[in-house]
């Protein structure tokens, strides 16, 4: 179970992330959006806005998990600072997904077509990663596979910092999560602006 809580906790964050978007295709739908475009506010600070009440979210739903783990046998040996490291983490995985979904909501603005490429995409990031056995027990083709998956990455770094040992390659890690969570944040923006100009 100490090897499990990371995964599911990952998994968690991943799949409400990936989520995310429908609440922009609703204020769509409702004419909301074209409200928020009206007003003399920034295209990022409406992005921001979304994206923070989402990771408030993230954040309440990571504590659960943990709180389960820690009932149902999970100890943490790296204590409070591992615990912050594994949230932190968790966010950066939230961030990326999230950013993610409002892009494609404001491109594809359906609902169908957000939740199946939503599914397309979480299902085998988390299969093809280390979220639920070790590498070494997977395919060779499938061990490669999740060495570059952003998925194994935020699994591992969360597994280190509620173990307290950290993977190798913990710091590259952590900046690969970083740049893809700044460049999704930028293409949630950039497909707010195109939306505007569309309409």
């Amino acid at each position: 179970i100490d090897y499990l809580v990371p995964g599911i906790l990952m998994m968690t964050v991943l799949y409400s992330g990936a989520w995310a978007g429908t609440g922009y295709i609703d204020d769509i739908n409702s004419g909301v959006m074209d409200q928020y475009l009206t007003s003399p506010i920034s295209r990022t600070a409406i992005v921001t806005g979304q994206l923070v009440q989402q990771l408030i979210i993230n954040v309440v739903q990571s504590l659960v998990v943990l709180g389960i783990g820690w009932l149902g046998g999970a100890r943490y040996p790296g204590g409070a600072g591992g615990m912050l490291v594994a949230l932190g983490v968790a966010t950066l995985l939230a961030t990326i997904f999230c950013c993610a979904s409002t892009a494609v909501a404001l491109i594809s603005r359906n609902q169908i077509a957000l939740i199946s490429l939503s599914q397309l995409i979480v299902l085998p990031a988390t299969f093809l990663s280390t979220t639920m056995m070790p590498s070494a027990l997977m395919p060779q083709w499938v061990q490669d596979v999740s060495r570059w998956n952003p998925m194994t990455w935020a699994v591992e770094l969360g597994r280190g910092g509620l173990s307290g040992a950290y993977p190798d390659a913990g710091w590259w890690q952590a900046g690969g999560l970083a740049l893809l969570a700044a460049l999704a944040f930028l293409w949630a923006v950039r497909s707010l602006r195109a939306y505007q100009r569309s309409v």
